[in-house]
């Protein structure tokens, strides 16, 4: 025989098993089982880890995220360590100026968190030779 149990919430919970046999004759056992917290789950990211894209371009980075415990997720976005956007599962990332930016996003559930680092490159994209247009 198996049992399974999926407890409510976490904690520490005494569980008891008493087993008689068809004598009556009986034993018992008891464990004490810590169920603690499980952290977020990063299923999905856009872009992936790196990008290269234009000085005069908007990019959208957006995650998939789940709490295996259930509860509730909150999203902090930062470039470079300095805050850059609310608390969604999505950011958008405008750089007028070149360099390479750390995207972070911290996922929690109040009590772990994870993260998603995505490296971008932001450079001033030429026009194609011979090309009367500009790009930049």
């Amino acid at each position: 025989m198996v049992a399974v149990h999926a407890f409510a919430d976490h904690g520490s919970f005494l569980v008891g098993l008493v087993v008689t046999d068809d004598l009556a004759a009986h034993n018992e056992v008891f464990k004490t089982f810590e169920v603690g917290n499980r952290a977020p789950v990063i299923e999905s990211t856009s872009p992936l880890a790196s990008l290269l894209v234009n000085a005069s371009e908007s990019t959208t980075f957006q995650v998939g995220a789940y709490d295996p415990d259930g509860g509730p997720l909150t999203y902090v976005w930062t470039v470079d360590g300095t805050p850059a956007g609310g608390s969604s599962p999505s950011f958008a990332l405008a750089r007028n100026g070149t360099g390479t930016f750390l995207v972070r996003v911290v996922v929690s559930d109040g009590s772990a968190t994870t993260e998603f680092l995505c490296v971008v490159e932001v450079r001033v994209r030429a026009a194609p030779a011979g090309s009367p247009f500009s790009l930049t």
